[in-house]
């Protein structure tokens, strides 16, 4: 990609600044006769101009490695800002660093002057075959077209007489409307392709947020840790969790804030897995996964919540009773060339066998109704993670949600940082990260 933009910029560089010199160099036509009267060679007349364009380097490159180094610096705390919200999600957070990379700067002085004495290079070879009668007589490159030019009759009917007089203009002298029309046909590609790039960074919250109605994000989430004791199968978790009860106390508390549309949202997939007996599956999954299934398959099982009020909706549209469980039927595929969403199960209100990952804890899951890929709401879908996804009226959760879409977003971070940092969650408080995501 470097290399691309190097490219675009080098041709550009060389159109215009060749075009600046060849510009001068007619204009000394005369003083160029001059010198060669004296006794001046080709060559001399040549270095004239390449040693024009190393005194301006000289100036220019200077100044112009400060300034990218700012731009540079400036960038970088730009975009670490940016991306702020999405590093709050990972533990792997994507911080980028200012480096000053003396071989980047030796490149760059390479590179600028290389640019440069292949602009002054062109038009001084084109001044130093001028002849000495011709330089005199400050002919020069300028070359006077002895046809009468005629302006297009469309452009005179179009534009006027004014039109018909720049008509005439471009046609006299092609080779500067040439370097005009290359300069400004580049300069537009680089803008079109910086701004596919910003337009990329714009809709990478799409990417994170899919079919989210929000503007703010707020998240509580906790890191695990595993401690297996004496080697003899015991396994000993450390984690906070959030209670259904306290996320909706939380989620009225944001609404609080002049009303503002608030919809929370969680999950706890990372101690619990469910047996799928293979006759569940659709045809569509078996023909993805279908070698890697026996007759039951266990598979992570993600328990997800909503808030009361969402939690009501989600019901009404399953056509199930408030207290149900309500399956998730819908399944991403990442593969080559894009993802596919499909329905991975057959749904008959089956009664799953759950068992711990971590432990002997053992139950079952009956399964109430569930609701369609074009059913679930983005913020469910987002909050939960897991093969299985399983909507129940309460959980202990070990990530929730919140998303909101208040007319005062700024005003309504700083509630919300106040909310979230009065709650006093269980299990393991060292291990709870809260955060606040402008989205």
């Amino acid at each position: 990609m470097a290399a691309v933009f190097v490219t675009i910029i080098i041709a550009a560089s060389v159109i215009v600044i060749s075009n600046a010199f060849r510009v001068s160099a007619d204009e000394r036509t005369r003083q160029f006769g001059l010198l060669k009267c004296v006794g001046t060679t080709k060559k001399q007349i040549v270095k004239i101009i390449l040693y024009e364009g190393v005194v301006l380097s000289g100036i220019a490159v200077p100044a112009g490695i400060i300034l990218g180094l700012l731009v540079h610096f400036t960038g970088i705390e730009i975009v670490n800002f940016l991306l702020m919200g999405l590093n709050s999600l990972t533990e792997n957070p994507l911080i980028l660093n200012f480096v000053f990379a003396l071989q980047a700067i030796l490149l760059s002085v390479i590179v600028s002057l290389f640019t440069v004495l292949l602009s002054a290079w062109l038009p001084a070879r084109k001044a130093a075959k001028i002849s000495v009668i011709d330089s005199i007589r400050g002919a020069g490159t300028l070359k006077v077209n002895e046809k009468q030019i005629r302006a297009n009759p469309i452009i005179k009917k179009l534009f006027g007489v004014e039109g018909a007089i720049a008509s005439k203009s471009i046609k006299r002298n092609r080779r500067n409307f040439r370097a005009t029309v290359i300069s400004l046909t580049v300069s537009v590609t680089l803008l079109i392709v910086v701004g596919s790039f910003g337009e990329q960074m714009r809709t990478m919250t799409d990417v994170f947020y899919p079919d989210i109605d929000a503007t703010v994000a707020m998240q509580f989430i906790t890191s695990m840790s595993l401690d297996y004791g004496d080697g003899e199968g015991t396994v000993i978790r450390e984690f906070a969790t959030l209670d259904s009860g306290q996320a909706n106390e939380i989620t009225e508390r944001l609404r609080g804030f002049g009303d503002t549309p608030v919809y929370g949202a969680g999950n706890e997939y990372h101690s619990y897995q469910a047996s799928i007996p293979r006759e569940m599956f659709t045809p569509k999954l078996l023909d993805i996964y279908g070698d890697y299934f026996d007759d039951e398959f266990p598979l992570p099982i993600a328990f997800a919540v909503a808030d009361a009020v969402s939690y009501a909706e989600l019901c009404e549209i399953a056509g199930v009773p408030i207290g149900s469980n309500i399956l998730v039927n819908r399944y991403t595929h990442y593969q080559q060339g894009g993802r596919e969403i499909f329905a991975p199960y057959i749904f008959g209100e089956q009664t799953l066998r759950v068992t711990g990952r971590y432990d002997d804890t053992a139950f079952d899951l009956p399964l109430h109704g569930e609701l369609a890929m074009t059913e679930v709401p983005g913020e469910i879908y987002y909050a939960s993670t897991g093969a299985v996804i399983v909507i129940v009226p309460e959980f202990d959760v070990t990530e929730y949600f919140w998303f909101a879409k208040p007319t005062d977003k700024d005003g309504f971070i700083e509630y919300a940082f106040d909310v979230l940092d009065g709650v006093v969650f269980g299990g393991n408080e060292t291990q709870v990260n809260t955060s606040i995501v402008d989205i």
